[in-house]
């Protein structure tokens, strides 16, 4: 099964019908922020679809990678999935690959869901001279290909590998043009190989299978009240809490004893050993009573 969606920003206006999933330009650099991005946010929402942003990175003269990262962040947040759009600015500028790799850094350790990267194959031809892309599948990118056909296939050129990668989107059209598979008119349109469901787990984790959730998203979702007060009312958490004899649990809780008994006793006996060691040294060398609090570590002279 293929779906066909479409990536848009301010150029489509807000009052066309969102019938599908949307990809939405949020911010372009270290200042722009798109007008119509909120509205096509809500409204993709609202009508159950799979969404993503996409933030347009300057090259480093423009704006210090920083500084974009962290526009696009306040713009986009952290829940929110998104796409890099990488290619060349309105005059004519675009940003290094390492640049790029660079924000991406800055933008996934802020807690960023930075999931896709689209890039053109005559602008990774032209401008990156063919340089491989693998490091952007390592950080969990998914390739979004870019190759105007007039009637779009399975089989088309634009599902071909190219920089070590495979895409797994291809922007096939950008509208102008008759095409098969529809799509919103003049918007630039894209195909994926698979559900609805499918790529809105694309959206949300990339390449990874797994939720790649961040240390900062697992500590938040701890103290979350609800969370909390979940976890503190299972009853196998604490002492007698109920728990079935013959579960895992059990048998855990069990072994756990036993090995803390056995260290216990060791530790008794090396109390004993030393103790008996004081006793035979010249009375009053020590006076008062010998007693140990805590974790005692007992060495042999």
């Amino acid at each position: 099964m293929t779906i066909h969606f479409n990536d848009i920003s301010h150029y489509q206006g807000t009052s066309f019908p969102i019938s599908g999933p949307i990809i939405a330009k949020a911010t372009e650099g270290s200042n722009f922020t798109d007008s119509a991005y909120a509205s096509n946010k809500k409204r993709t929402l609202a009508a159950g679809h799979p969404f993503a942003a996409y933030h347009f990175p300057l090259r480093a003269a423009t704006a210090s990678m920083e500084a974009q990262a962290a526009h696009a962040k306040a713009v986009i947040g952290t829940d929110t999935p998104t796409m890099m759009d990488i290619e060349k600015d309105i005059n004519g500028h675009w940003i290094t690959r390492d640049d790029c790799l660079r924000q991406i850094d800055i933008m996934q350790a802020s807690g960023m869901r930075v999931t896709m990267a689209y890039i053109p194959k005559w602008f990774w031809e032209g401008e990156w001279d063919g340089a491989s892309l693998t490091p952007f599948a390592d950080r969990g990118l998914v390739l979004v290909s870019s190759q105007y056909v007039h009637t779009y296939s399975d089989s088309g050129p634009g599902w071909d590998a190219y920089g070590g990668v495979k895409p797994g989107i291809w922007q096939y059209t950008d509208g102008k043009e008759e095409y098969a598979g529809g799509g919103l008119h003049n918007a630039d349109t894209n195909a994926f190989k698979g559900t609805e469901a499918e790529l809105g787990l694309v959206f949300q984790n990339g390449n990874r299978e797994d939720d790649p959730m961040t240390a900062a998203e697992f500590l938040a979702l701890l103290k979350d009240p609800q969370v909390n007060a979940y976890f503190k009312a299972v009853a196998w958490q604490y002492s007698g809490g109920g728990i079935d004899l013959a579960s895992t649990l059990a048998a855990m809780n069990a072994a756990s004893k036993a090995a803390n008994d056995a260290d216990i006793a060791a530790l008794e006996a090396k109390i004993d050993e030393l103790t008996a060691k004081v006793d035979a040294l010249t009375p009053g060398t020590i006076s008062g009573d010998l007693s140990v609090t805590g974790t005692l570590h007992v060495t042999e002279a």
